[in-house]
């Protein structure tokens, strides 16, 4: 007799052929719990500052560097532990977007082109020498500060990464190829705007 209304609650249907979880199971499950944990946590870093009242975070406002005065002042900031590592979870958020996307110097690209404009890297040489005669360039060695949170950045993309990759990157790429890298985003330009 099952009486409705008794006040008692029905047995769930098929409480005879439940079938218990294995350990393999809950293992699995708690794998996944931690995977999406972490996505969570990716996303809310990378879209929390965007959605700061004021248009964005410090940082989003401050890059792409574009002068050496504005380059010398964030070398200074990056000095203060707590703004390095503000600059760092603001990058970070910008990779974990791009960077499964990317390869390792593809990814190096990408973050420099945030954070320092290609004219300016261009204005830049790694001693400060030019091959030019009457050109002076700035010292990029000489933001130590910079390149190490940018190696930082790179770090948590590339577990593997080290320094001296950050440092050739810089010397042998972005830096070689700064003046093509002008040259091809001022072709870019005139063919969406033939004016320019």
């Amino acid at each position: 007799m099952n009486s409705t209304g008794s006040g008692s609650n029905p047995a769930p249907p098929n409480c005879d052929h439940r079938q218990y979880a294995t350990v393999a199971d809950v293992e699995s499950c708690l794998k996944l719990l931690k995977d999406l944990t972490l996505k969570v946590d990716k996303i809310s870093r990378a879209v929390v500052p965007a959605n700061q009242a004021g248009g964005g975070d410090e940082f989003s406002q401050r890059f792409p560097i574009a002068t050496k005065e504005a380059f010398d002042d964030l070398e200074a900031a990056l000095r203060d532990s707590s703004y390095a590592n503000g600059f760092v979870e603001h990058f970070v958020g910008h990779y974990e977007q791009m960077g499964k996307q990317l390869d390792s110097t593809k990814l190096m690209y990408y973050l420099l082109d945030l954070m320092l404009s290609k004219d300016f890297v261009h204005a830049c040489s790694w001693t400060g020498a030019s091959t030019k005669k009457d050109t002076t360039k700035f010292a990029f060695e000489k933001y130590t500060n910079f390149l190490k949170q940018f190696d930082r950045v790179i770090k948590l993309a590339s577990s593997n990464h080290k320094i001296t990759d950050t440092c050739s990157f810089i010397k042998q790429k972005a830096l070689t190829n700064s003046g093509q890298r002008v040259k091809n985003e001022r072709a870019k330009a005139e063919r969406r705007d033939p004016t320019l």
